[in-house]
């Protein structure tokens, strides 16, 4: 279950944004990113137990709790089936608010209910993909973020400004998959020292491509499984004859070995002053 907190990477405080529409790549596992991605739970958190799923932890104010569930309750069927743990988490990861219905043992007593999950967040489709491969699928995630472009068009060139965009982004990134993915065992981090190097060694395009030269340079010398390649635009945008800015951060997340495209978000929002990508929960 994700902590409460939620994640939520690619936001500018203090809204929402609607994604731009862009094209998605034939190869992704995503199937649409012309928005976020809705993400909707139970409240329930579960281990595989002796004949069925133990239930932990309810959430307080979350459909199973209103419905009754508690913890120490044995989840005997889910469906009518009986599911293992990994087969839970991808069903509640796949359900979009469609009712689940629950055989529960309690003290010997076989009870029955219908539960709703409720939206608890957006997610955008690169921190879906990395919770569905790190704590659904159980692989081991090494994440190389890397800032491959950071421009601002409404002014002269500011290399000062530029680069504490770039670090601050990164930071924000890998801070925010840190502090909300449920479990933190399968998701590390590269050391963005160890990327400089092979980053200045070659050309990264305002597009986030990353060569394949480069993208196996970066997995060997690191240890890398996937890359998040993110680029951030501040462009100039008029409202009502008044002169304006908006910002759009672009991010491709990669497989290293394949150089296939995972997923691909994309946010544009009004300026902020300063930036922070962060969700908290609705």
């Amino acid at each position: 279950m994700f902590n409460k907190t939620l994640l939520f990477l690619f936001v500018c405080l203090p809204l929402l944004f609607n994604c731009a529409a862009h094209h998605q790549p034939e190869n992704s596992r995503i199937l649409s990113s012309h928005y976020l991605i809705p993400v909707y739970r139970t409240g329930l958190d579960v281990k595989e137990a002796q004949g069925g799923l133990s239930i932990e932890s309810v959430d307080a104010d979350s459909p199973a709790k209103d419905a009754g569930i508690q913890p120490e309750d044995l989840i005997v069927a889910v469906n009518g089936n009986r599911i293992s743990h990994k087969e839970f988490l991808k069903l509640m990861q796949l359900n979009r608010g469609e009712d689940v219905h629950f055989a529960v043992n309690r003290y010997n007593e076989i009870l029955d209910f219908t539960i709703t999950p409720k939206l608890y967040f957006n997610s955008p489709p690169s921190v879906y993909m990395i919770y569905e491969l790190s704590v659904i699928d159980e692989q081991k995630v090494n994440l190389a973020v890397i800032v491959t472009d950071v421009k601002n068009n409404t002014s002269e060139d500011n290399y000062s400004w530029e680069e504490n965009t770039r670090n601050q982004l990164q930071r924000d990134i890998e801070n925010n998959v840190l502090n909300n993915l449920d479990s933190q065992d399968g998701v590390s981090f590269v050391d963005r020292s160890r990327l400089e190097e092979i980053i200045d060694g070659y050309k990264m395009n305002m597009t986030g491509l990353i060569s394949d030269n480069a993208r196996a340079t970066i997995g060997k010398t690191t240890g890398a499984t996937h890359i998040l390649a993110t680029t951030f635009a501040r462009n100039p945008k008029k409202v009502n004859d008044t002169e304006s800015c908006e910002d759009t951060i672009t991010g491709r997340l990669m497989e290293v070995g394949s150089g296939k495209v995972l997923a691909v978000d994309q946010s544009t929002s009004d300026c902020k002053p300063a930036f922070l990508y962060t969700y908290s929960k609705r």
